[in-house]
């Protein structure tokens, strides 16, 4: 009977172990699976905090926002800088402020040519002149200036986990517009400026 009992007892031992593993399983594939795209060596939805260090360097501050921590790297403009959004210690969203690069300027096309035409073009909440490309698919959202395709200057570039176009424009509410938020204005042009220039551009390609 006490053999029994010790063999019971090590069944429940190994049974709560297996258990206890294939959740830590489980928990790591959840937060690491639907990975985004990767920046500097960084990948949403893969990348640790260690990793983001051990690429980027030690950041100038860490900013606490409520399960988040966001590393900033700071560029040679006071309000310009680069945020890694980290949760969960696994990278969640990263925010490229074109403003850390000055004087060189980036162009919408260096995007386009890696990810193609995007899936929407919507209105910048920041700026009448602002437009906002989104690439659900890949997980990244690019906010350039209106006008030619060519001359189309990027001001931010967002990159998370891939994801339906919906989520995005819920995510991003304080980002984007899918209404025109410039009523009063009469030069601020169509919603998608490029819609002409993208057919020419991609029969290039």
């Amino acid at each position: 009977m006490r053999v029994t009992k010790s063999i019971a007892k090590r069944i429940v031992f190994f049974g709560i172990v297996l258990v206890v593993v294939l959740l830590a399983l489980w928990r790591i594939v959840t937060m690491t699976g639907n990975a985004g795209p990767t920046w500097h060596g960084i990948t949403v939805g893969k990348s640790t905090g260690e990793q983001v260090i051990e690429e980027m360097g030690v950041p100038s501050e860490i900013e606490h926002d409520h399960n988040d921590d966001v590393h900033v790297y700071k560029g040679m403009l006071k309000w310009a800088a680069h945020k890694i959004t980290v949760r969960e210690n696994i990278v969640e969203e990263i925010k490229e402020d074109m403003s850390v690069y000055f004087p060189k300027e980036i162009k919408l096309t260096q995007f386009l040519d890696q990810y193609g035409a995007p899936d929407s073009v919507v209105w910048s909440q920041k700026d009448p002149t602002l437009r906002i490309a989104l690439f659900p698919k890949t997980g990244v959202l690019v906010e350039a200036t209106a006008g030619s395709l060519d001359d189309a200057q990027v001001t931010r570039a967002f990159y998370i986990r891939p994801t339906a176009l919906a989520e995005i424009q819920k995510q991003f509410s304080d980002v984007i517009s899918l209404a025109n938020p410039f009523p009063n204005s009469d030069v601020v042009g169509p919603e998608n400026p490029w819609a002409s220039d993208l057919k020419t551009y991609n029969a290039k390609q």
